[in-house]
């Protein structure tokens, strides 16, 4: 009875003329309160986008992320992840909301602090920043090719500029790579964002949103400036890069395998720190032939079942796309957090396959022969 009136409070509160849409991302959309009420000041609700499936499977899908990141990502990056809170909706309060953003929303939401409310609110999408070079066995011993070598050069998002630009997502190759950001070159990175900050960069003044490339020269410089003191301070893409790290193998060294029918991998752990994409563009280094050689074993290496590779590379996938949020306020110390750390459905395996195969083939294709 009192979870049932609970329900029932929370549903009626929420009211669609007092929240005002804020953003959407590939399953969410968010919203911003801005009525007068102080159950809901400062924060924000993120609605399931429809599915088409029933409704107790978009709240499984709410309530399991929510446990997911109380039980496994908030033990490996701490405080700096805020776990939304699950919300009852009805399904009349999703069609009201739906008609804010014109996106037919699922009657499942959570809500959470809002970001926003500072003076400046920068939000970084630092994308993979590992290049693994990982070589892998199969459970009867045989390599596993990880087919073009490209994989193990360039990193996933600048191979994904070409595809992009030849679909007309954007009109420019960005010189942003996520590799500099956790590598050391985060000022770098930041002005590369500046410059060109398709989805990798947002930026946030008072609440509401400002083009990066119109801020000038003095006010970007004191942003990135603060912005970096405050990534260095928490650690958060150290702690990124240690999830993403969970299995030092690409999708297509494991499909591979799964195709192979093997119930395990052996692997060697190696990666590379830095990209060579922007280099193979420019033409002052050409890209490897194919390689599908076998390499012998190394005395040092790590066995996994298969079930376990797949659970840990989805985790590594659900830190490959997440934001850092890095709030700034004039007189007050700045704070990080991370959002949209959610979990990764196994459903997605398949066209993760195939999206690799085709980005790796559009870069090649687009650095011309050899």
């Amino acid at each position: 009875l009192k979870l049932q009136f609970l329900y029932f409070i929370v549903t009626m509160s929420l009211i669609a003329e007092e929240w005002e849409y804020l953003a959407q991302g590939g399953r969410h959309v968010v919203f911003r309160y801005r009525g007068i009420g102080k159950v809901w000041k400062n924060k924000v609700v993120r609605f399931l986008k429809c599915t088409g499936r029933g409704q107790e499977e978009d709240i499984q899908e709410v309530t399991g992320t929510i446990e997911w990141l109380r039980k496994d990502m908030v033990p490996m990056v701490g405080d700096v992840i805020d776990v939304p809170r699950y919300i009852a909706v009805s399904r009349e309060i999703a069609r009201e909301f739906s008609q804010l953003c014109g996106c037919k929303l699922a009657a499942a939401a959570d809500f959470m602090p809002d970001y926003t409310a500072c003076d400046i609110l920068v939000e970084i999408k630092p994308k993979k920043g590992v290049l693994f070079t990982s070589d892998a066995w199969d459970d009867r011993g045989n390599y596993l090719p990880s087919g073009d070598p490209l994989r193990k050069l360039c990193c996933k998002h600048c191979m994904q500029q070409s595809l992009k630009l030849g679909k007309g997502k954007i009109n420019t190759i960005s010189s942003f790579c996520p590799m500099e950001l956790f590598h050391g070159g985060i000022e770098k990175a930041m002005q590369s964002m500046f410059a060109v900050p398709q989805n990798s960069l947002l930026l946030r003044r008072n609440g509401e949103l400002v083009d990066p490339t119109t801020v000038g020269i003095a006010e970007r410089q004191d942003i990135t400036i603060q912005a970096q003191e405050a990534l260095e301070k928490s650690g958060i893409l150290s702690t990124l890069s240690e999830i993403q790290r969970i299995i030092p193998l690409d999708i297509e060294t494991i499909h591979q395998a799964r195709t192979r029918g093997s119930q395990e991998i052996t692997y060697s752990s190696s990666e590379r720190t830095t990209c060579l994409a922007s280099s193979m563009r420019l033409g002052s280094l050409k890209p490897p032939l194919y390689q599908d050689e076998d390499v012998p074993a190394p005395l040092s290496t790590n066995t996994l079942p298969m079930s376990e590779v797949l659970d840990r590379y989805f985790i590594s996938r659900s830190a490959q796309d997440t934001s850092i949020m890095v709030q700034l306020n004039r007189g007050c110390p700045s704070a990080v957090k991370i959002v949209d750390l959610d979990k990764k459905p196994p459903r997605k395996y398949d066209l993760w396959v195939g999206q690799d195969k085709n980005l790796v083939s559009v870069f090649r294709a687009s650095l011309g022969p050899l």
